[in-house]
């Protein structure tokens, strides 16, 4: 083959002469091969050199050359030739001997920029001419290497920053190969594929590399492309296995291709591409049709599995307050939501805004306040914002007008608190008379007399802590909203996720009934006390949290989830009426301004009634209504039994006579009546049950998720940190308050239901019994709540 034969002659005379290079990029792009003696003659002399004047050889660029990376590229991606003398400064090792080599340096995927070590050095890999005997650092048997990596600096995966740009897209399938070269080949040829450095070149601590987790997205599928020798490898069945255990508790899945072999020898992706009987479009067709699923998770036990739903019953707009059932239809038909969605969350402000203003009692021991807690479960595309922020703008706005005031008062406070300290050092520091302390202890009461006495406006909260809630409910009078259309933050805090899986609902009992005060002497020098605590809870989630909720079972036995509205609507994206039509079709209807300016005014008025209220208003409740919430209550106790219909959720069910009492209440609010009227009580009880069967099928998918205390806690703590398998050790030592017999019981437990698997005996050391190691079952990570 002569050098002329490789021009492209469709080229213009005009046009300057390709290089040998491009000849070459040319002949790999088309799929063509060469044998090496014409790949020798093609290449141009002088050598190439690299962006550090380290001049490739004539080894190197033919070693590159088979991978299809030509010595122009090979330049452009910064590849240059290294000598031993070099390898202590540039890998931190000495030459013991190792030949020359390449050096291929890594980049930031993100940036485009050096990848550098911790000291500042360039992280890259040397590609040796000579392969060089070692020792496997894990058996400490005899073994070889080609590449070395910089000593103590861990493993990267290789992502050029066009293939980070291209994965950014969570559509788009993660593909991976073993080495940089292929990589690198597959890249150019429109396959964006990230390099990893062997087959367990995708791990750190049991767990995806950091520059791999940003591609782990849910429902993304992952698919990692072997060498049509990789059965060979001992370690490709274990690796394959192990790295699709990992991605299936990230939600993904995964797909492994062996590349057939083409030709004698191993064929790995920069040969396919290159081999007359392979290319660019049979690959993508391999790795789209031929790769095959790696379902960790195949002969593991669907755990938790959801049920399905009955049908739920018409919402009865009718028993709503007359000027929530107007602004409920108005966001209804403008925003295309389900009604009860918008219906609940204006119910839940309303009361909110009401707060602990105002109170009604059937008897001593069996009152209420009309603010509610509310969970809200939707999937994605139900427009929940939308809802969330037509609901709460009263509020915002009220808080926003309130603000200049309280920072005038709050700035007054805070002088006299500065003159109080003075006052109290002086004290401190006087060794005179009694006279004398006792005159600057009574300027002391004079200046706290003189205080000013404010409360701030802010009343609302999405994601704050326990701590954090205490001393802003101090601020306000002891009132505060958790409002949030994303509330996995918030929930992530309530089930105790900073708090070593201690759920922390204490503060929302309090704060629901009013009748125990809250102490908290954590952020203050002074203890804080609360004693009319009054919250409101209105938060929007995704479906899959309601899996995560019923695995802590604390909130049901403490009654936080009882003393909650739950509301699982139907979706409503891309749905259709009985005649074919879409349900969310696209209108022009605006919600009516004078219908939204009544709904404004109504929680503008309670909001400035109960910033101002001192004690209560106690209301009267009709006799005809009470009689009607007596056979209401009598009528659910008595199908809470073993026979009952409302056996099955009893610790929900039990609460609803209260629950239809406050929402009575609201009624009254909304009427601005001085009575619950029987007509109050009897839409406050049908809204109650209507939202006793969104509570049933939360309960339903709760209590598919159940599990017993300490089994619990294991779950949660794997969940949290993602781990694929553990072992008794490991538990006993990161959860507090169970010894060694509980955690076993607990684990048994776990295996027996599917939750893990016990493997091979493990040999922690020398002298040590053998501990035996757990693999968790991964459809305990699927649909996380995060």
């Amino acid at each position: 083959m002569t050098e002329e034969k490789l021009y492209d002659h469709t080229r213009k005379d005009s046009e300057p002469a390709p290089t040998a290079e491009e000849n070459m990029g040319s002949l790999i792009q088309r799929g063509l091969a060469l044998p090496l003696a014409d790949i020798e003659r093609v290449i141009d002399r002088p050598l190439a050199k690299g962006h550090q004047g380290g001049e490739l050889p004539d080894w190197a660029v033919r070693d590159l050359a088979k991978s299809g990376i030509t010595a122009q590229r090979a330049v452009e991606l910064g590849i240059r030739h290294v000598q031993p003398a070099e390898y202590p400064a540039l890998l931190g090792i000495d030459a013991n001997g190792l030949s020359d080599g390449y050096f291929i340096p890594f980049r930031d995927p993100a940036t485009g920029r050096p990848s550098k070590l911790a000291d500042g050095r360039e992280y890259g890999r040397v590609r040796l001419r000579e392969t060089a005997a070692c020792k496997d650092s894990k058996t400490g048997k005899p073994s070889t290497m080609k590449y070395v990596s910089p000593q103590g600096a861990g493993q990267r995966a290789y992502i050029r920053p066009e293939v980070h740009e291209a994965l950014l897209d969570s559509g788009v399938p993660v593909v991976a190969t073993e080495g940089e070269k292929k990589s690198i080949a597959a890249t150019d040829a429109g396959i964006p594929v990230v390099g990893l450095a062997g087959n367990w070149g995708w791990i750190k601590d049991k767990d995806l590399l950091p520059e791999l987790k940003v591609y782990a997205t849910p429902d993304r599928v992952w698919t990692v492309i072997w060498d049509s020798d990789a059965a060979e490898n001992p370690a490709f069945e274990q690796s394959t296995n192990r790295l699709a255990e990992v991605l299936a508790t990230y939600g993904c899945t995964l797909k492994a291709l062996v590349l057939p072999a083409l030709g004698s020898g191993k064929t790995g992706v920069d040969d396919f591409l290159s081999h007359p009987n392979g290319g660019a479009e049979k690959l993508k067709a391999l790795i789209e049709g031929e790769a095959e699923d790696v379902n960790a998770s195949c002969d593991w036990p669907d755990i938790g599995e959801a049920p399905q739903y009955d049908l739920l019953p018409e919402f009865p707009i009718y028993a709503m307050p007359e000027v929530l059932g107007n602004i409920a239809s108005e966001i209804t038909k403008s925003d295309q939501v389900s009604v009860e969605v918008a219906s609940l969350a204006l119910m839940v402000t309303v009361g909110f805004a009401a707060g602990n203003a105002y109170k009604a009692a059937i008897k001593q021991g069996i009152s209420a306040r009309p603010n509610l807690y509310a969970m809200v479960f939707v999937p994605l595309a139900e427009r929940k914002s939308t809802v969330f922020r037509r609901v709460l703008a009263p509020v915002e706005t009220w808080i926003s007008g309130r603000r200049l005031d309280w920072e005038r008062t709050r700035d007054s406070i805070q002088v006299h608190e500065r003159r109080m300290d003075a006052l109290r050092k002086q004290i401190s520091n006087i060794n005179a008379d009694p006279a004398e302390q006792q005159a600057y202890l009574e300027q002391l009461e004079a200046e706290r007399a003189q205080r000013p006495v404010g409360r701030s406006p802010y009343l609302l909260a999405d994601d704050t802590t326990p701590e954090e809630m205490v001393v802003q409910m101090a601020s306000t009078g002891g009132r505060l909203g958790i409002f949030s259309d994303d509330a996995r933050q918030y929930l992530q805090i309530l089930t105790g996720r900073y708090a070593d899986g201690r759920c922390q609902e204490s503060i929302f009992l309090k704060a629901y009934d009013g009748t125990s005060p809250i102490r908290s002497g954590r952020r203050s020098r002074e203890t804080i006390t609360i004693e009319d605590p009054c919250a409101g809870i209105l938060v929007f989630v995704q479906n899959d949290w309601l899996g995560e909720l019923g695995r802590h079972t604390d909130l049901s036995e403490s009654g936080f989830n009882s003393r909650t509205f739950f509301c699982v609507p139907e979706s409503l994206a891309g749905a259709r009426d009985a005649d074919g039509h879409l349900r969310r079709a696209y209108t022009d209807y605006e919600v009516n301004p004078d219908v939204a300016a009544a709904y404004g005014s109504l929680v503008t008025t309670l909001l400035d009634q109960s910033f101002e209220t001192q004690a209560p208003r106690v209301l009267d409740i009709a006799e005809p209504a009470k009689t009607l919430w007596i056979d209401f209550y009598n009528q659910i106790e008595a199908e809470l039994g073993v026979e009952g219909d409302l056996r099955h959720i009893a610790d929900l069910a039990k609460r609803y006579p209260v629950q239809a009492l406050r929402l009575a209440l609201i009624h009254t609010i909304c009427r601005s009546g001085d009575r619950v009227s029987l007509q109050d009580m009897s839409g406050g009880i049908e809204l109650a049950l209507y939202f006793a069967h969104h509570g049933e099928r939360a309960f339903q998918t709760m209590r598919s998720s159940f599990l017993p205390h300490n089994p619990g806690r294991i779950v949660d703590f794997l969940r949290r940190h993602r781990k694929s398998d553990f072992r008794l050790a490991e538990l006993q030592r990161a959860i507090g308050g169970m010894d060694r017999d509980e955690v076993r019981e607990a684990v048994h437990w776990l295996v027996d239901n599917g939750y893990a698997r016990e493997t091979k005996q493990f040999q922690a050391g020398r002298g040590r019994k053998a501990s035996p190691r757990f693999i968790v079952n991964p459809h305990v990570h699927a649909g996380r709540g995060e």
